[in-house]
């Protein structure tokens, strides 16, 4: 499991750091938390700078037997049971055409070409 904090400033990134022991020990399957700084007053996401608290980075997840690591800043389906479907039947749709290439574009961390072609994705 991913937790991201995202804070206007660092001013609480101490204290994140002091709390960290203690949320652990309540949630132990966290496997990576950061917390990342948009300090300004926008309705966007994230910032440019990303602090992380443990030392995995990245968490992996696979999908149609294929082993995926997804960052913070990365999209990925909140659904895996449904993205999983929805992958497969691209696959196959690709599978049954003469595809040479495929462009994964805008779908995240490239789950879905990943599952196309059936290999490892880092």
């Amino acid at each position: 499991m991913m937790l991201r904090f995202v804070l206007r400033s660092e001013a609480k990134v101490a204290q994140l750091r002091a709390a960290l022991p203690w949320l652990q020990a309540q949630l132990p399957q966290l496997s990576v938390i950061t917390a990342n700084i948009q300090p300004v007053h926008m309705a966007i996401m994230e910032g440019e700078q990303e602090i992380f608290f443990t030392e995995q980075q990245a968490l992996g997840e696979v999908f149609n037997g294929v082993p995926l690591w997804i960052r913070p800043q990365s999209f990925f389906q909140t659904n895996p049971a449904v993205a999983s479907r929805l992958y497969a039947t691209a696959r196959d749709w690709v599978r049954a055409l003469p595809v040479q290439h495929m462009w994964d574009l805008f779908c995240g961390v490239g789950d879905l070409a990943c599952t196309a072609r059936r290999r490892r994705c880092a």
